[in-house]
């Protein structure tokens, strides 16, 4: 009788080991599938952080993320504006604005990529494109802008256009980045000066922006 309540006890002791066992370990899988979700969440809140919703680009807080890696490179940096684009709300209202946005950020990631696109504020855009010949540049150039130019004819009658600056040249350290920007900016300014419809390169030589290298107007349509 004595080893018969011996082995109920040490069966039941087992037992109860056991059944904590399993709860430890469904506890741990629980742990394992909460820190996955808290993972998934931290990434969607962090694309979220660094994506314009509208266009789908990256915006001007990922653009204090990246610019890092481009000190070395030889870049080209594009800073563009949408013509007219407050006539587009005001006349055809704001969704057929926002369809002008929606197709510029299609485009443009087709175009020149996904990874260095910004929306940089309002309706400028900051595109980054790197180790590219100027030729296979310009030519990629007329290319992006004739599609954009035709993205929305059918529906509405009219061709949206854009007028911007760039600049090219090796970003030796952030100051020529930060330069860079400035300096394409600038040469957006003086295109939508001299009529819109018009994106005007020009060479970065480290300290100051050479003559003009490339002018592209709408003598391409």
């Amino acid at each position: 009788v004595n080893l018969l309540f011996l082995w109920i006890g040490i069966t039941v002791m087992n037992m109860v080991r056991y059944s904590i066992h399993l709860r430890v370990l469904d506890a741990q899988s629980e742990m394992v599938d909460l820190n996955n979700q808290l993972q998934q969440a931290n990434e969607k809140l962090l694309l979220s952080s660094s994506m314009d919703v509208l266009t789908g680009m990256k915006n001007r807080y990922a653009l204090r993320q990246d610019h890092n890696r481009f000190i070395g490179m030889d870049i080209t940096l594009m800073m563009i504006d949408l013509d007219d684009i407050k006539f587009y709300n005001d006349t055809y209202g704001h969704d057929v604005g926002d369809v002008i946005l929606i197709e510029f950020g299609k485009i443009t990631k087709k175009y020149f990529g996904k990874e260095t696109c910004y929306r940089y504020g309002g309706d400028e855009y900051l595109i980054i494109v790197k180790n590219i010949a100027d030729e296979v540049f310009t030519e990629t150039l007329n290319v992006w802008r004739e599609e954009f130019f035709q993205c929305v004819n059918f529906q509405y009658g009219f061709h949206p256009t854009c007028s911007g600056g760039y600049i090219f040249g090796k970003v030796e350290a952030e100051a020529d980045f930060l330069a860079m920007i400035r300096m394409a900016d600038m040469k957006m300014y003086e295109a939508k000066g001299r009529g819109k419809n018009l994106i005007i390169g020009a060479e970065y030589d480290g300290n100051s922006v050479l003559d003009d290298k490339t002018v592209i107007d709408s003598d391409i349509y």
